[in-house]
């Protein structure tokens, strides 16, 4: 039986919100530092994920493209290092290996079950297409899904109007009051939303606290705390 809803279409951001990024960007990393005989110091992992997390907020503003990005971010990690790799060869080895590592964030599986039986889920990512596509291939999710949206397919990203138009037009979301994105990140999923005038729902699992100007509408810490959200018949409460 079709339980009564708030939001009819739910749009769920991937990495970070669905998937465990940090988790498969840890094994994707050591694991290519193996394939190639390289040493891989634990301290290694923090350096690149900071040297990676700089250039994508470089691409969500504009600045670069994706296919720079996946070449850039190791030329930029070897030479901070001194690390002896071809950045190029390296990035397509790291990008094989993240495109297998199917983690799960915790209730994922479970609040996809549930809310697919009332609502339409789909995917909005900006993540690397051939990442994307492979990992939902090889995951337990894909098939609560009615589309996957993916930045570099259809030459838009989040937080950019374009991107909104092109996820509302394909799923067909002609009353936007009626939808809910739900991300991890504030300047993309969220600020994206935002600006669209979608509600939003910021998934914050470690309880981050920041003084933003990105106000989400929602503020979850865990995804079974979306099944209230969905299928609550109040009107939204602000997120914390």
């Amino acid at each position: 039986m079709t339980r009564k809803t708030v939001y009819d279409y739910i749009l769920f951001d991937a990495d970070g919100t669905l998937y465990d990024y940090e988790k498969a960007e840890a094994y994707a990393l050591e694991t290519t530092f193996l394939e190639y005989n390289l040493p891989y110091p634990k301290e290694l992992l923090e350096i690149y994920k900071k040297i990676n997390a700089g250039y994508w907020n470089a691409f969500e503003l504009g600045q670069i493209d994706l296919k720079t990005l996946r070449i850039a971010r190791f030329e930029s990690f070897f030479k901070e290092e001194g690390i002896a790799a071809e950045a190029a060869s390296f990035g397509r080895s790291y990008i094989k290996h993240l495109s297998e590592s199917t983690f799960l964030m915790p209730g994922a599986l479970e609040i996809l079950e549930s809310l697919s039986k009332h609502t339409v889920l789909a995917v909005i990512t900006n993540g690397i297409s051939e990442v994307q596509r492979r990992r939902f291939q090889l995951s337990k999710v894909l098939h609560y899904f009615r589309e996957i949206i993916i930045s570099e397919e259809i030459g838009f990203s989040k937080p950019h109007k374009a991107y909104f138009d092109y996820a509302c037009k394909t799923l067909g979301i002609e009353d936007l009051s009626k939808a809910l994105v739900v991300g991890d990140s504030l300047s993309s999923d969220i600020l994206g939303g935002n600006n669209y005038g979608i509600d939003t729902c910021w998934y914050n699992p470690k309880g981050i606290r920041v003084d933003e100007v990105i106000k989400p509408v929602f503020t979850i810490k865990e995804l079974k705390e979306l099944e209230d959200i969905v299928f609550n018949s109040q009107s939204p409460c602000p997120g914390k």
